[in-house]
């Protein structure tokens, strides 16, 4: 297993794995889901590469309602954004998990 970048929060790779699953989806679906290339997803997972603040908002957002979601929110936080700005996104209401529920 490959070390996290440095800064990076620790579990990140972990929650994107664990999100992507109790979700049902395979990579290439969440990578459609996050308007990025499939290898990313890969990378996202073993650790290779750190996701934008972007991707992270897009993740929280997606795992509301899933043990993943406070992992996210707090590289959110250290990456310098805070509670507001998940509050005030522009079509947060309309991101919702793949099935609605996690199996966590």
């Amino acid at each position: 297993m490959s070390q996290p970048q440095q800064g990076e929060p620790s579990g990140i790779p972990e929650a994107i794995r664990g999100l992507r699953r109790s979700l049902g989806l395979t990579q290439a679906q969440l990578a459609q889901k996050l308007l990025v290339r499939p290898n990313s997803i890969s990378r996202y997972e073993i650790g290779n590469v750190k996701p934008s603040p972007r991707i992270l908002l897009i993740l929280t957002l997606l795992a509301q309602g899933c043990g993943e979601h406070q992992v996210f929110a707090a590289a959110l936080s250290d990456a310098g954004f805070d509670s507001n700005f998940l509050a005030s996104s522009p079509h947060s209401d309309s991101i919702q998990p793949a099935r609605g529920d996690c199996n966590v």
